[in-house]
């Protein structure tokens, strides 16, 4: 998939990312993408939403470098889009959409495929759990948290004696607020502690991969449609279930 990226060039645009999304999707994939599609659109992040095979790609999304592609390539087409596909291709159709529960194994193995490809392990999705913690626990308000949450973020993006730069504060408070806004989209003071999957998940599929690793059958479950091999009910449903 990676050899659909132009090694030359160091930034791409929205509009770039989908057409190499695209490229991707009809090359590689072929007759088991059928009906998938890539748009450029308004949205607050990129999002592949299996029901409807569509990937949307923000269309005010800043460019990105060519390591940043590379881990969206295998965090969104190999294994958003991936799982999806190879789901519809077992004799349970709800494996195409997701098992109940499926969800932080999904973005959790979304993390994991986007470290292993830039060889470089960090913790995910810290930055969720402050605002759930700030919000849920310190009764902090929207207002409060982004104040708080933009001074951490600046600061722990920073390195000792730089100078302060105020773009780069504008960024860090658009960042800071969009993030909050999505944790907090619908009510604007009580979280949602879905996006926490980001830090549960990584934690537990490095976990199983690490014991899966030198195991093909065991790692093979981490690609078969969206489910969570690690939950007991979704590996009894996947045990069962066979390749049509």
């Amino acid at each position: 998939m990676f050899e659909h990226i132009p090694k030359e060039q160091e930034s791409f645009t929205p509009n770039e990312i989908a057409e190499i999304f695209t490229s991707i999707i009809n090359s590689e994939f072929g007759e088991s993408a059928k009906g998938w599609r890539v748009i450029v659109t308004k949205a607050a992040s990129i999002n592949v939403i299996a029901g409807e095979k569509l990937i949307k790609i923000p269309e005010n999304r800043k460019p990105v470098t060519i390591s940043e592609l590379r881990g969206l390539v295998a965090h969104e087409i190999g294994v958003h889009m991936l799982r999806s596909i190879t789901g519809e291709e077992t004799s349970l159709q709800i494996l195409r959409t997701g098992l109940s529960d499926y969800y932080d194994s999904e973005e959790g193995l979304g993390k994991v495929m986007e470290q292993a490809v830039n060889g470089k392990y960090a913790e995910s999705g810290v930055p969720y759990y402050t605002v759930a913690g700030l919000m849920h626990f310190d009764q902090k308000d929207f207002r409060e948290t982004y104040e708080i949450m933009w001074r951490i973020n600046y600061l722990k993006s920073s390195k000792s004696g730089e100078e302060v730069s105020e773009e780069k504060i504008s960024d860090t408070k658009d960042a800071t607020y969009k993030a909050i806004l999505r944790m907090t989209r619908g009510t604007d003071k009580h979280p949602w502690f879905k996006d926490l999957a980001y830090y549960n998940g990584a934690s537990k599929m490095w976990q199983y991969s690490e014991s899966a690793s030198d195991d093909p059958e065991k790692f093979i479950f981490l690609l078969m449609g969206k489910s969570d091999i690690t939950n007991d009910t979704h590996r009894r449903i996947m045990l069962e279930t066979k390749s049509i």
